[in-house]
């Protein structure tokens, strides 16, 4: 017996035991499942298409609210405050990955 926390196959007086193994029985007939098409509507319907368009919508949203923001700033002067033109470009490059991601599910 091994010692006190020390696993009984480190011991090795197992070593005499027959292994037996047995073969998964799969059937033989196994198939792959039919291919999804590519078009929009089966990829989830008219509720999936609305949300996608929302979410372009709102995007694009985004990108306009972000270059006015910078447009501002450009007419007011940054100063030392950096945190505003920073958090416009940021608001551009997370609304252009998502206007693409959605984009993306359409094709």
């Amino acid at each position: 017996m091994s010692g006190y926390g020390e696993p009984e196959w480190l011991s090795g007086q197992n070593e005499n035991k027959a292994v037996t193994t047995e073969d998964a029985n799969t059937g033989g007939n196994l198939t792959a499942p039919p291919a999804e098409t590519s078009s929009g509507v089966g990829k989830g319907g008219l509720a999936l298409m609305a949300l996608s368009v929302l979410g372009m919508g709102l995007a694009g949203m985004m990108i306009a609210l972000a270059v006015l923001t910078i447009i501002e700033i450009n007419k007011a002067g940054v100063g030392d405050d950096l945190s505003e033109p920073f958090l416009a470009a940021y608001m551009i490059m997370f609304s252009l990955l998502l206007f693409f991601y959605e984009l993306m599910w359409w094709t």
